[in-house]
């Protein structure tokens, strides 16, 4: 609702981050006891990588729902649990089991659902 009543998803995105981001050095902080450290290794970057994507996807969904019916958005957003489990199991080497395959099936027809 908030995206709708803001009348620009950009902005209405920018400033959500910003105000989510900006405290979390103090809660790290408060929690440890110490600043973080900033390191740039194979492992900060692939956390980099991982989380300007996550970023990249939200902003995508919010995009969406200041336009688009949001049951629609909303239930196209779990798709990405298929994907998840896809590439879980193509890059994690994780065991597609019968009950992750029945649960992506179910995905995809509810997907298939909301699209018709």
């Amino acid at each position: 609702m908030g995206v709708r009543l803001s009348g620009h998803p950009v902005g209405y995105f920018a400033w959500m981050s910003l105000a989510q981001a900006a405290p979390m050095p103090l809660v790290y902080f408060a929690l440890r006891r110490r600043w973080p450290t900033l390191r740039l290794d194979r492992e900060a970057a692939k956390a980099l990588g991982g989380g300007a994507i996550s970023i990249v996807s939200y902003g995508v969904v919010v995009w969406a729902m200041a336009g688009a019916v949001m049951a629609k958005v909303s239930g196209l957003r779990e798709t990405s649990i298929l994907f998840a489990a896809i590439l879980a199991a193509l890059f994690l080497k994780e065991r597609f089991t019968l009950r992750r395959g029945t649960c992506a099936v179910l995905i995809t027809v509810g997907a298939l659902l909301l699209a018709s």
